[in-house]
């Protein structure tokens, strides 16, 4: 039975692109999220971060967690995007909204085909994402993704406990914490 698990969470991990699945430590998949830690190529903890392929039918999308917030990462196998764009979205999550700019910088999606936007602790966007239902992604021309956030609640508990198994690890551990207008929500504290 393990063997299985470990294959079917090795399957729905493997629409990350190669630079950002060097080392993933998996915590498990809760519906349709894959949960799991990241390490760097030398194995220091990087960041904890839930996944959801699209099937090839919708883009994939991943949340991580680090000290300054949420960091948001949607790809899709046929899209090619120019390094170094930005584009107009906005994120809603059952009536809370955010305005902003995707990003196509491969330093951070590290793919050619995905864009990103960071959310800053002080957005509230982790509690939405655990107690929403659904999330709208519109582009600034009018393309538009809904994501069901089924199974989010318990996927951000699982997030949880792999940021608390790494603390350890954390290279945010002793820093000064960014400051925050709902401090309950940074695991950093």
């Amino acid at each position: 039975m393990r063997y299985i698990f470990l294959f079917a969470f090795a399957l729905a991990l493997a629409w990350i692109p190669r630079a950002f699945a060097d080392q993933l430590v998996p915590y498990g998949i809760v519906g349709p999220w894959s949960v799991a830690a990241q390490l760097t190529d030398q194995g220091v903890f990087e960041a904890c971060a839930i996944f959801q392929d699209g099937g090839g039918v919708h883009p994939s999308v991943s949340i991580s967690i680090s000290q300054t917030g949420y960091l948001f990462r949607m790809s899709k196998d046929d899209w090619v995007l120019p390094d170094g764009d930005a584009y107009g979205v906005t994120v809603s999550i059952d009536g809370q909204t955010w305005n902003g700019n995707a990003l196509t910088d491969r330093s951070i999606t590290n793919a050619p085909n995905g864009v990103s936007m960071r959310f800053p602790w002080s957005a509230n966007f982790g509690p939405a994402l655990e107690h929403g239902s659904r999330m709208t992604i519109v582009f600034s021309n009018g393309r538009s993704w809904f994501l069901p956030l089924a199974g989010s609640a318990a996927a951000m508990t699982r997030m949880g406990r792999c940021l608390s198994d790494n603390m350890g690890h954390n290279p945010f551990a002793g820093s000064p914490p960014v400051p925050s207008t709902t401090p309950t929500n940074n695991p950093f504290r």
